[in-house]
């Protein structure tokens, strides 16, 4: 089984979303020549949405369900990855139970908003990076602009990707 591929502030989904939908919008900006043409087809590209179906599985699945609406009530931007996004910068707009939990596992709805802004991906100018005290190595990948894949196949001795001390060093290439 590989490294399960959606994670949002901390919190791991135990698989991937069951249903994924993934949209933006675009805005077509007119304007107005001296002339009286209207010009079209300056776009602005909207935030993307992403919404879909997911489970939580495992003794921590209340836990991690109690930090997603932590998340959604503070409306704070965290890294979120997902398959066919990868890493961005979203805030959760939207969290539903759709079950009743049993012992072990939760079923649940979500959205997200991407939003701009935050730190751009670094340029790799070394071949290692020191971690910073709550880092993990979703936070670095983002940051640096890698798939979490990439970067776990270059750090083996990493154990526990949501884990990092202070200090760690982190291989980037």
């Amino acid at each position: 089984m590989g490294i399960p591929m959606t994670r949002f502030d901390g919190v791991f989904f135990s698989h991937d979303p069951k249903t994924l939908k993934i949209t933006r919008k675009n805005d077509v900006k007119n304007e107005r020549l001296a002339s009286g043409k209207l010009l079209s087809g300056n776009i602005l590209q909207g935030p993307v949405k992403i919404t879909g179906t997911g489970e939580l599985y495992g003794e921590n699945c209340a836990r991690d369900f109690t930090k997603l609406m932590n998340a959604y009530a503070k409306r704070k931007a965290s890294v979120l990855s997902v398959p066919y996004v990868g890493a961005v910068r979203a805030v959760l707009t939207e969290l539903s139970m759709l079950c009743e939990p049993k012992a072990g596992y939760i079923g649940i709805s979500f959205a997200f908003d991407s939003v701009h802004g935050g730190e751009k991906p670094k340029v790799k100018n070394a071949p290692y990076r020191t971690a910073e005290e709550n880092e993990d190595l979703w936070d670095i990948a983002y940051e640096e602009g890698m798939s979490i894949n990439e970067l776990t196949a270059l750090n083996p001795h990493i154990r526990f990707i949501d884990s990092l001390n202070e200090g760690e060093r982190v291989r980037l290439y």
